[in-house]
């Protein structure tokens, strides 16, 4: 199922939500160059995050193949300020629009129960969270990851934990389902998680086949 709607009304506009889905939009078009080939795999390559970078146990200058002919060197140093930038870079458009279209549904209810300053604050911690466990798992990996995932799969944990009850309304099986429906918002992180396990939240060599970067 594929939510697109929840009875959960906001009392406030939710600036932060739509501030953090404009950067994300803006950095694909302008950094990422809506997914141009060189342009996403410099960006890729210059702002993701390199598990094996951060815990120094891959030398610089290590190569990553991002397809035939095409590489990405690891630098010297641990990129700590990757941690943040990878969380604002996207592998392609149904990754930046499946993230942000999640980000929408949840995020405006979590900042409204939390105020701005304090969904911020989350946001941001659970991103760093993620990534850092991506990091321990992989920690000698070469390969760049990206991606808002890790920040909005704690959104909408922080959603389940404060509206376990709220119906979401979803449309079933593939999206071209008739009929809508509804569940939990339980079901719908279920159906969250259950994506994650198909679409990583750091490119493989396959999404950036075409990229170029060195």
């Amino acid at each position: 199922m594929f939510p697109y709607h929840d009875e959960n009304e906001t009392q406030r506009t939710p600036y932060v939500t739509y501030a953090i889905i404009a950067l994300n939009v803006l950095v694909w078009l302008v950094v990422e160059g809506a997914g141009s080939p060189l342009a996403l795999a410099r960006a890729v390559c210059d702002l993701g995050l390199i598990p094996g970078e951060l815990t120094g146990l891959v030398p610089p200058g290590t190569a990553f193949p991002l397809g035939e002919g095409l590489a990405c060197l690891t630098d010297p140093g641990r990129q700590v300020s990757h941690i943040f930038t990878s969380m604002f870079l996207h592998g392609s458009w149904l990754h930046l629009l499946g993230n942000m279209w999640f980000l929408k549904i949840f995020g405006d209810n979590v900042e409204d129960s939390m105020g701005r300053v304090r969904f911020v604050i989350f946001y941001l911690a659970c991103g760093v969270a993620a990534a850092l466990l991506q990091v321990i798992a992989n920690a000698d990996s070469p390969i760049p990851m990206v991606g808002a995932s890790g920040a909005i799969s704690g959104v909408m944990g922080g959603y389940l934990v404060l509206y376990p009850r709220v119906r979401v309304f979803c449309r079933r099986g593939r999206c071209s389902s008739t009929g809508p429906g509804s569940s939990s918002s339980r079901a719908s992180s279920g159906w969250w998680a259950r994506s994650k396990a198909v679409w990583p939240s750091g490119p493989t060599s396959a999404d950036l086949s075409l990229a170029s970067c060195s």
